[in-house]
């Protein structure tokens, strides 16, 4: 759990409603009381993260193409289910990106519990998405093929593979034991080397949980002939929500404002407000001109001035 003062964001990581009805419970009265906005990393069985690899199609095309993936995967209907997706890459005849489902039964669930604790949910990501955008928030420079071993103290492992900065492999895997994961580790990453450029990884980073995983790291060396390097890469959370990520997806993007436009219908509303408080100094300063021309107008006028328009009256008559 971390505090962003910007835009007073709490930045929360659950695999369930239960889980952030309790994180919120224990957030400190001061920073609750200061916070506005909670940015919600999600996992579990229900998080569906998918890579796509399709025909170039229109975006209607596409967001059926993908919302169809999903009601098989999840085995909901389609009004059952909330998605968003990026596109990472496209040719004249492909286009590849990914995509994170769940059902929306579970996103209302997630908000209500928000709302309980007077609080807004702003967005909502995959934690794998979340890791990946932290440890490029935090490792700017990084470049080549590369991949990311970020361990859960809850037996899950995110894993990403990346080539110049395009993503060749992302996804979670759960497990009961270590050993079961590690060859499913090096099978997904052979795969993804296959797919590279390079054939060949420059780097494992591992990050998060790793203190016990040394027979794991030195299995990845010695099969994958490339170095390992263990550090505090991702940090527990992701990065800031307005901070620059890899990945842009949000499941509340229909449902609430993001960041930047926040920002724009606050400059919009300042702007207004201040357009308002003009008009209202040149109004006062009519009226106020207006009684004074008034008070001017009396002074002015002399009984000898009734006097002349009463005879001028009596001619008139």
């Amino acid at each position: 759990m971390t505090q962003n003062s910007k835009e007073n964001i709490v930045c929360l990581e659950a695999a369930s409603p239960k889980e952030l009805a309790e994180l919120l419970k224990g957030l400190p009265k001061d920073k609750a009381g200061k916070s506005r906005f909670v940015s919600l990393n999600v996992y579990g069985p229900q998080i569906l993260v998918r890579q796509f690899d399709l025909p170039r199609l229109n975006p209607a095309e596409l967001k059926n193409a993908l919302r169809l993936e999903a009601v098989e995967l999840l085995h909901l209907k389609p009004q059952e289910i909330e998605f968003d997706y990026q596109i990472l890459s496209s040719s004249k005849d492909k286009i590849n990106g990914i995509f994170v489902a769940l059902p929306k039964k579970l996103l209302e669930e997630y908000a209500s519990c928000c709302d309980k604790a007077q609080l807004m949910l702003s967005s909502v990501t995959a934690s794998s998405i979340s890791a990946v955008n932290s440890f490029f928030c935090k490792n700017k420079a990084i470049g080549g093929t590369f991949s990311l071993l970020v361990f859960s103290e809850r037996n899950h492992i995110y894993l990403s593979v990346f080539d110049n900065r395009l993503c060749v492999l992302l996804r979670e895997i759960y497990y009961e034991n270590l050993n079961q994961a590690e060859q499913e580790v090096i099978n997904s990453l052979k795969y993804s080397c296959a797919r590279s450029v390079n054939k060949q990884l420059d780097t494992i980073y591992c990050s998060g949980e790793v203190s016990d995983k040394d027979e794991l790291i030195a299995r990845l060396e010695k099969v994958l002939d490339v170095s390992v390097q263990k550090g505090d890469f991702t940090g527990k959370v992701s990065c800031a929500p307005w901070q620059e990520g890899f990945f842009k997806i949000n499941l509340m993007k229909r449902y609430c404002l993001t960041i930047n436009e926040r920002i724009i219908l606050l400059k919009a509303e300042n702007l207004a407000l201040a357009l308002c408080l003009f008009l209202c100094v040149a109004l006062g300063v009519k009226v106020i001109k207006d009684r004074l021309s008034i008070r001017q107008a009396r002074s002015s006028f002399t009984l000898s001035d009734y006097d002349y328009a009463k005879k001028l009256l009596e001619k008139i008559k």
